[in-house]
């Protein structure tokens, strides 16, 4: 596929010339590596526009060409119009939007504080139009991400500038900002400029991440990053007025190893709106349990008479009803539930004479579970920690002490791991756990055949039936990594005749897809088991959206047209006009040849229409089938 990156561009433009009858030139207002930048005025649409005139010579006018038209069919609040790309006196320039603010540079070199909640906002959108470009039908990266290429509106919204063409000129070195670009592109500029082109890595969304989370160590330290600089002092050294929580974020967008960093803007948001969670949900119980020792005279004395009065037995019987709440939640999949009830519990003050440690750990470990599961592991290690903490160190609480370093390896802590490691190799030498934790660390180092024989070991060594479980689930997941689905799909199905879950069934649904995806999906087998899988999940479990789509997907795939229409009729009749849903059904009646098939479109298209401008930028792919469809089957335009 075909990638664009966005980057950053000598003869003097003189002060009210007019070019092509359309540009008169105001003023020059910018000068840097990649060309001159003038403020113009459209006398056409009478309005100010900008001209960056790029340096170098053109290569392939029609390739440039086809690259501008992509960049003008861009179109989001935080990211500026461009209008024209043209040539003059042997020149070439393009045309964007002017936009009224103050860029980032301004604001550093002037002293200026913000509130973290600002900060977040602004983080947030330019994540947005990370996501809106790095998800185009042909991936857009802006390679040159900086406090001077963000600016801020007179509407205190952010405007993401500075776009030019990846192919012009000769010039091999473009969007190159030493100092907030990324490891990996700064190698790939020094190997490139000095003649070693094969250690040259292709860039993805990962650098934007980094350059973004450099720009944003800038604005909050007011000190310059230096990507030479390995040991560059990071952002929890300062003495700043920002909560952990946010620096961390900041902190993880800079990882160097792009492999630990964030994956993707969308990845960045999702920890960005988990901060609430973060600061509401877990601060609040550690403040609890600070309370607690305080008040521990008070709450016996409360407890004395709440025997006599009996309102204890009351007490007892609501929160035996909560707790079972909490359970039916956790077994039934539904995350965001386990975890409001899980705190809830833990927050309530009333119930700590009542409940008891072994089972305030089950319940901290089970909401670690969830934001594991939703590959948050900073949360999930805290919660891990917490459990830990209210466990003795035996045999019956080696799964708290797995899962923990589990969440310290995956969240990239790999030195507090193998302290953890060692600790619990001295006073459990003979313990399978050992054995799965290397294998993780092995699995997330990349070294598989490692890690699979570290599992192999595990399993051999006759463990108990929860690590037994676990080692068949990690086994399922280095099989998948290393591209071998059948395999994978194997273990998964191991782990689930030892128990059964829902995220062991999403993973064997996926692991049966792709091993029918590398048959074209002729694999009947595999089709069907992903079926089932899916089908158990929608019967028993909290089905979510994807799971939904997933069951009609392998429905249609098996040619069982009656119940695909179904699946989706049904999630559509409890959720409403789901746009994603609808594209599905779209589909389905499209294979199908179902006669209702022009109705499922035109009911997409209205569902369309009724989206957000950041939601419509999330289904760019589902957006470009359902054209197509609609196009096919109804006679308006979409």
């Amino acid at each position: 596929m075909m990638k664009i990156y966005i980057c950053g561009g000598e003869e003097m433009l003189y002060d009210g010339l007019v070019i092509d009858n359309t540009y008169q030139i105001v003023n020059e207002i910018g000068k840097g590596g990649m060309g001159v930048v003038y403020l113009a005025y459209h006398i056409r649409l009478q309005k100010y526009i900008v001209m960056k005139k790029l340096k170098g010579h053109i290569n392939n006018a029609a390739l440039i060409r086809n690259e501008v038209d992509i960049l003008k069919g861009l179109h989001h609040p935080y990211l500026p119009q461009v209008y024209d790309f043209f040539e003059f006196e042997g020149s070439v320039y393009t045309v964007i939007d002017y936009i009224n603010g103050h860029d980032f540079d301004y604001y550093i070199s002037n002293g200026y504080v913000f509130e973290e909640s600002q900060l977040i906002k602004w983080l947030k959108q330019l994540c947005e139009v990370l996501e809106y470009l790095h998800t185009q039908p042909i991936p857009i990266y802006h390679t040159d991400i900086k406090p001077g290429n963000i600016i801020i509106t007179a509407e205190g919204n952010v405007c993401l500038i500075d776009f030019g063409i990846s192919l012009f000129s000769n010039d091999s070195v473009k969007g190159f900002s030493e100092d907030y670009c990324s490891p990996e592109q700064f190698y790939n500029v020094q190997w490139t400029l000095y003649g070693d082109k094969s250690k040259c890595v292709a860039l993805d969304e990962r650098t934007d991440v980094y350059s973004l989370g450099a720009a944003f160590y800038h604005i909050m330290t007011g000190v310059k990053p230096n990507v030479r600089n390995e040991a560059q002092p990071a952002l929890s050294r300062y003495n700043l007025s920002y909560s952990e929580a946010f620096v961390s974020i900041i902190e993880k967008m800079m990882i160097r190893d792009r492999d630990r960093r964030f994956r993707s803007a969308s990845k960045v948001l999702k920890a960005l709106d988990d901060i609430r969670k973060q600061d509401s949900r877990y601060k609040k119980y550690i403040l609890l349990q600070i309370a607690s020792s305080v008040t521990a005279v008070i709450f016996v004395f409360i407890g004395i008479v709440l025997v006599y009065s009996g309102y204890r037995d009351n007490l007892i019987n609501n929160y035996s009803e909560d707790y079972s709440k909490f359970v039916s939640a956790n077994n039934s999949g539904n995350t965001e539930e386990t975890v409001d009830l899980g705190t809830s519990i833990l927050n309530n003050r009333s119930y700590s004479s009542v409940i008891d440690a072994k089972t305030k750990a089950q319940i901290l470990h089970s909401i670690g579970d969830c934001f594991f599961n939703d590959e948050d592991y900073s949360n999930a290690s805290k919660y891990y920690a917490s459990a830990v903490e209210n466990v003795d160190l035996g045999s019956e609480s080696e799964l708290y002490y797995r899962d923990y370093t589990f969440s310290l390896i995956l969240n990239g802590e790999f030195d507090e791991a193998n302290k953890f490691i060692e600790a619990f190799r001295e006073k459990n030498p003979n313990s399978s756990v050992l054995f799965l934790v290397e294998a993780e660390l092995n699995y997330k180092n990349r070294n598989y055949s490692e890690a699979l024989s570290k599992v192999e070991m595990c399993l051999s060594s006759q463990p108990d039936q929860e690590n037994r479980y676990t080692a068949y689930i990690l086994k399922g997941d280095i099989c998948l990594s290393s591209g071998d689905p059948e395999h994978a799909a194997a273990a998964f199905d191991e782990a689930l005749s030892i128990k059964e879950n829902v995220s062991v069934l999403r993973r064997l649904g996926s692991a049966s897809l792709m091993a029918a995806n590398k048959r074209s999906f002729s694999d009947a087998q595999s089709l069907s088991k992903a079926c089932t899988a899916y089908e158990t999940i929608n019967k028993k479990y909290y089905p979510t959206q994807d799971d939904v789509i997933n069951l009609a997907q392998t429905y249609r795939l098996l040619g069982r047209s009656s119940e695909c229409i179904k699946v989706l009729n049904e999630y559509l009749s409890l959720h409403g006009e789901v746009f994603r849903v609808l594209v599905q059904l779209s589909i389905a009646g499209d294979y199908f040849s179902d006669p209702a098939v022009s109705g499922y479109c035109e009911r997409a298209h209205s569902a369309y229409l009724k989206l957000s401008s950041a939601e419509k930028n999330s289904v760019g792919g589902e957006l470009e089938i359902m054209q197509q469809l609609y196009s096919k089957h109804c006679s308006a335009a979409w």
